[in-house]
């Protein structure tokens, strides 16, 4: 969960470029993350995908 003041593609471009190693190895046992070697557009694209405004 987070809370930012930029548009969500910039918030998550800027959290897998810095934290792209961790969100794999929190994310990498869930359905179609593409962990291993993918690219940040690939982590981004599933982030993405499982975005619920609140």
């Amino acid at each position: 969960m987070s809370a930012v003041d930029v548009p969500v593609s910039v918030h998550l471009a800027d959290l897998v470029r810095s934290a792209g190693d961790e969100l794999d190895k929190v994310f990498a046992s869930c359905d179609g993350y593409p962990a291993g070697g993918a690219s940040e557009g690939e982590r981004v694209g599933w982030l993405r995908s499982h975005h619920v405004d609140g």
